[in-house]
């Protein structure tokens, strides 16, 4: 028979009337505790457990509630906990005390005595050692961090916060009433909100919370965590349960770790959405490093800014590295003013601004009246809505004495006083002392005033939150999983994951798919990259929606990271590379997508970013190419944006691309930035030094080679790295680095061949000698100390092909399309150059050829699929910068020879220079001569012309023979004449 216990912690005696056999009994659970004089203002916890294994606990916020539960009969030990709140600071605060006793629930009354006492709460039922001090258990500091793995004592810390600790901002402790039997919601006791007091840096609370924390599995309770500041129902991200094992032992515990000190005692819990404090990352170091800044931009103080290159820079700074307060920009508000300022007729002679970010003064409207030659300065002030009214003259009395800014000013703080607000503003004049350029603008408005919001994440940028992933839920799950280390991580196959509430999210496991970076430590050696050890990809609902690359071994603090949100009208796509060796360097380079295609808002945003941080110098440099397309208003623009951080300076550069320079004008920051602004930390200008230096590396992104505008709106986004483990892209049967060095070192090869000017134009080739240079090139070679050059694909030596690339007038320009949507590459077509198929299935080694196709201009002819192959060489790619690569041909030239026609007749005693044409003069061909007289002509030959000039000394003498012989050793070819003296 069931029995029903009622638990109503008044603490005064209950009647209790006799029941019959069979009949449900209430049973009282009786305090002595009233008859004291205490109170139980701070709440109560009760718990039950039977001898058959049932359970339950219920708390009571104010310890005088009552509710009804069903109880099994049998053996049951309850225990309860109070808290008297003397100061007021609300549940689980001020003395404690304790009572657990034992009942036999039958068919009879029955009356529970909670004798509570302070001296039972040091009991080991309720309480660790360390958690109490005397009888009182001790103030709770709650410690929230991204991971356990570094804790060992009560000092350790979970920070910065940035990394270290916890994802979220408030936290509430909850004893969660539960009758296990029946699976029914009892009352609960749960604690006020835990947070900073608004400041995000902290990751540890003291609190004057006191908890039963205990050994045992009694007293369970969870942590709630929420991503606001302010505990909101709505922003709760987690719910860590602790110390169950007792009463919940199938349900999964959070890890936590106890320390005492000084009478308080430290909480650690892991709040990284899993609960689990092991960190698969943290054991093999590969944790990405915290990094320190000398100098760095001052937070901004709303959101928003003036667009000026301080405002640009220092967002490309905040989302890479985020703030220090770690506040998000946006949420900060901003402050009302008049756009535009207060113009005179001839400059902005005064601003005017709230202190504060606020809406609450948008709308208002402030007039200027002009009164026409003399009058004194006043105003007007109309309120519900407010209404400013400046009266004015050219001058203030007839001496004249003329109206200044000064004046306006004072008229306009008067005002701004009569109305009640002059401390919620700013009146700033630009231009102090200066006579009024009558008429001022006759009305200005207040406006884009916007309220702060309250933070609800820190901001730590995107390299904090690739950060936080490893120092918390990646490294947390992959560690629950049971891959203890980086060696252990699979490369094939997945793991599914549930979050709770039906959110299950899949890890696929594969190899790496992305070549490390150049500036990478230990990349490998460019072509010949190295690509990531391993990919762990995030699914959901079937969707890739990001991964992450990175080694286990070599560089292990170097990775690579890739997501995709697409939701509608929102598209957001990120790829990002970095390399953090410790806390004083970094280097970062980001590409971001942001689309949005929604009822008035409908733009794109494409952008490259590179971060170099070396604190040890201490230096922060960074670039930034952005094209912003304003597709509402048919806008298409572009912006670059260079910085460095030193010695408390930053020094800018810009520049902005209006739709019609985005495909012409050249990415050059030292030759081709035009605004160049230093600024003090916190944005006041302070000189005209600007950072003029191109970015020390190319983008590392599969398909920009080269920086810039029309690969960044080409490849972005179409074309970042591969999402798909089986990306299309990717050549099948080849590793990735082929596929990436395929299409790369083509792109380089054509970047090479329409930038050289031989002729008139860029792309020409003008003669021999420029043929030579983007197709031969004599000192280089397919294999070191062989005669392999690279030759025509159409049977015939590039020589004779010179019609193709230029005219008899001159070169007319060749134009490539060199963006890698551009091009083709046939993959069944890589072969080794003497066709005994592919020389590596990993690498694009020297001597391999692949067939290509892509857009381009040839002499005015327009090629949409100009198809040839080209060949990888084992050139010096320091020293000569087109990808390594040639164009295949036949190896056959055509041999070198001197036109016998052009032989001229050389008279005895000559001096005057004589000349000779040659046939297939090809770079590399020498010329030497020799005489039956006393002594030889010098000789020259000039390939570029195919003309060899000689110059007789004169001594030679009827009978005498010149022997002229050209000489080509790389290609075999010899071939001479001879000339006698009449």
């Amino acid at each position: 028979m069931r029995k029903i216990l009622f638990l109503a912690l008044l603490l005064t005696l209950a009647s209790c009337s006799k029941k019959g056999a069979g009949t449900p009994a209430k049973l009282r659970l009786l305090s002595s505790a009233m008859t004291a004089g205490l109170t139980t203002a701070g709440g109560a916890i009760i718990t039950g457990k039977s001898s058959t294994g049932e359970a339950f606990q219920m708390g009571l916020q104010l310890g005088s509630e009552a509710t009804d539960i069903e109880l099994t009969p049998g053996s049951w030990e309850f225990a309860a906990i109070t808290w008297e709140n003397e100061s007021g600071n609300g549940p689980m605060t001020g003395t404690n005390r304790c009572a657990l006793t034992t009942a036999s629930i039958e068919g009879e009354e029955v009356v529970v005595d909670l004798n509570l006492s302070p001296a039972t709460c040091s009991n080991s039922f309720f309480t660790k050692p360390i958690n109490v001090s005397g009888n009182q258990f001790n103030p709770l500091v709650l410690h929230a961090c991204s991971s356990l793995s570094h804790v060992n004592s009560f000092s350790s810390q979970c920070g910065p916060a940035q990394f270290m600790g916890g994802n979220n901002l408030s936290y509430r402790v909850v004893f969660q009433g539960r009758n296990l039997a029946t699976g029914a919601n009892l009352s609960s006791l749960a604690s006020g909100c835990i947070n900073a007091l608004g400041d995000l840096t902290s990751s540890f609370f003291y609190t004057s919370y006191k908890l039963p924390i205990n050994d045992n599995g009694n007293f369970p309770f969870v942590i709630l965590a929420y991503e606001d500041l302010n505990c909101e129902a709505d922003d709760l991200e987690a719910t860590y349960l602790f110390q169950s094992s007792k009463h919940l032992p199938t349900i999964e515990q959070a890890d936590s770790l106890t320390y005492e000190e000084a009478g308080e005692t430290h909480f650690f819990f892991a709040d990284n959405y899993i609960g689990h404090g092991g960190n698969t990352f943290a054991n093999s170091g590969m944790l990405p490093p915290y990094q320190i800044l000398t100098d760095r931009y001052d937070d901004p103080t709303q959101s928003g800014g003036s667009g000026d290159a301080f405002d640009n820079t220092r967002n490309v700074f905040v989302n890479i590295l985020g703030t220090t307060n770690l506040t998000s920009p946006w949420t900060l508000g901003r402050r009302a003013n008049a756009p535009g300022g207060i113009f005179d007729g001839n400059t902005t002679i005064i601003d005017i601004e709230t202190v504060n970010p606020t809406s609450v003064y948008n709308g208002t409207q402030i007039d200027f009246s002009y009164g026409g030659a003399t009058c004194t300065t006043s105003s007007t002030v109309t309120t519900a809505p407010l209404n400013i009214t400046i009266n004015y003259c050219d001058n203030i009395d007839a001496v004249p004495t003329n109206t200044t800014t000064n004046d306006i000013v004072i008229e306009l703080n008067n005002a701004l006083t009569n109305a009640g607000i002059v401390s919620d503003f700013v009146v700033t004049n630009n231009t102090p002392g200066a006579n009024i350029a009558s008429p001022i603008g006759s009305s200005v408005m207040i406006d884009n005033g916007q309220e702060p919001e309250s933070p609800w994440k820190r901001d730590t940028g995107l390299y904090g939150e690739i950060a936080g992933a490893y120092h918390g839920h990646l490294g947390a799950i992959l560690h629950k999983a049971g891959f203890l280390t980086c060696s252990e991580i699979p490369t094939s196959g997945s793991l599914n994951y549930d979050f709770g509430d039906g959110d299950i999210i899949t890890f696929q496991f594969s190899t790496g798919k992305i070549p490390m970076a150049e500036w990478m430590n230990s990349s490998g050696t460019y072509p010949v990259k190295n690509i990531f050890e391993k990919r762990i990809a995030f699914v959901e609902e079937g969707v890739m929606r990001e991964f992450y690359e990175f080694n286990c071994s070599g560089n292990i603090l170097a990775g690579f990271y890739r997501s995709n949100y697409i939701d509608g009208g929102e598209d957001h796509r990120v790829e990002a590379y970095w390399d953090a060796q410790d806390n004083d360097n970094l280097i970062f380079e980001s590409i971001v997508y942001d689309k949005r295609n929604e009822p008035g808002n409908n733009y794109e945003r494409k952008e490259w970013n590179l971060l170099k941080n070396e604190n040890t110098s201490p230096i922060v440099e960074l670039w930034s190419a952005r094209n912003y397309n304003d597709i509402a208003n048919s806008n298409n623009q572009g912006d670059v944006y260079s910085a460095k951080i030193e010695s408390g300076f930053i020094y800018t550069s810009a520049k902005h691309y209006t739709s019609a320079m985005l495909p012409t004008e050249t990415i050059d920051f030292v030759t081709n930035t035009d605004t160049h602004v230093k600024y003090n930390l916190d944005g006041t200008n302070a000189g005209a030094t600007g950072h003029q230096i191109n970015p020390p590396y190319d983008p590392s992104t599969l398909a920009i080679n080269k920086l810039q505008f029309p690969k960044i709106m080409s490849a972005i986004p179409g074309n970042l790295a591969p999402m798909s483990l089986n990306d299309p892209r990717l050549f099948t049967g080849f590793g990735p680095n082929v596929t990436y060095q395929a299409y790369q070192r083509t792109m380089d090869f054509f970047d090479y061949w329409k930038n050289l000017d031989f002729g008139t134009n860029q792309g020409c080739i003008y003669d021999g000698t420029g043929l030579n240079e983007i197709f031969l090139e004599p000192s280089h070679y397919i294999f070191t100390g062989s005669e392999n050059l690279a030759y025509s694909h159409l049977g015939l030596s590039m020589i004779s092909d010179i019609h193709l690339y230029s005219d008899a007038d001159g070169c007319t320009g060749i134009t490539w399309d060199t963006n890698f949507n551009m091009i083709t590459i046939d993959p069944a077509s890589i072969d080794d150059i003497a066709g005994g198929g592919p020389l590596s299935y990993s690498e694009l080694q020297p001597g391999t050829t692949f067939d290509f196709a892509l857009s381009g201009n040839i002499s005015g002819v327009n090629y949409p699929s100009w198809a040839n192959t080209l060949v990888a060489t084992n050139e010096d790619l320091n020293v000569v910068n087109n990808g390594g690569m040639r164009l295949v041909g036949d190896q056959s030239y055509t041999p070198t020879t001197i036109d016998g026609g052009s032989v001229p007749t050389v008279t005895a005693g000559q001096t005057a220079d004589f000349f000779m044409n040659v046939i297939n003069a090809y770079p590399g061909t020498v010329v030497t001569a020799t005489s039956t007289g006393v002594s030889p002509p010098t000789c020259t030959v000039f390939a570029s012309s195919g003309q060899i000039i000689c110059t007789p000394d004169g001594s030679q003498v009827a009978s005498d023979v010149y022997t002229i012989t050209i000489d080509n050793v790389d290609l075999g070819y010899t071939n001479s004449v001879t000339i006698t003296i009449p």
